[in-house]
């Protein structure tokens, strides 16, 4: 589904990508600084250009609203249409860490182990607050739903427990930075 790299820049150096619904097979990124951030970038790219195929079919959010909500890889309240393209972003994120957890070993499986226990909590928070917004069409609730139940069932997987302790201590410190910055969601 992605056919074109185009290549940016970052004048922070920081790590850019991004997917254009208006522009299918075309994925926007900077130079990655290894193979693995190479992957991690395409599977999270890959995935919105999967959703913006499907919302071209079909409605999943009603429409515009002020309202924001807590996105537990953003540092600013997103719309739910924005929460919802990261939340199948990082439920297909969630699914790349959890393959490589089985195949890793050393401190690349404990990455593994942390990411997967990370994403997936993460977006199980995002995906309850899609369920609770009242911002999805009835096709839209399937959609969730049925993310949810895969998250669900992953989240019964046993993660070595410093794994799970590291994720949890990084999912607990963003959301305080994010109220800290906007208050209780």
């Amino acid at each position: 589904m992605i056919s074109v790299l185009t290549p940016l820049t970052s004048s922070s150096g920081s790590h850019l990508s991004a997917t254009f619904s208006e522009a299918s097979g075309c994925t926007a990124l900077t130079i990655p600084d290894d193979s693995l951030m190479m992957a991690v970038t395409l599977v999270h790219e890959l995935q919105h250009a999967k959703l913006y195929s499907l919302i071209d079919l079909l409605a999943l959010t009603q429409g515009e609203s002020s309202e924001r909500h807590y996105a537990p890889w953003r540092d600013d309240p997103r719309p739910i249409d924005a929460l919802l393209q990261g939340a199948y972003a990082h439920l297909g994120l969630t699914a790349f860490w959890r393959r490589r957890r089985r195949t890793e070993t050393g401190g690349e499986r404990l990455q593994a182990e942390v990411q997967f226990a990370r994403w997936r909590s993460a977006s199980l928070t995002a995906v309850d607050t899609l369920l609770a917004s009242g911002g999805l069409t009835p096709a839209g609730v399937v959609f969730v739903s049925t993310m949810r139940e895969t998250l669900s069932a992953w989240n019964t997987e046993p993660v070595a427990p410093s794994a799970l302790s590291t994720a949890l201590d990084l999912n607990i410190e963003h959301r305080a930075r994010w109220e800290a910055a906007h208050g209780a969601p």
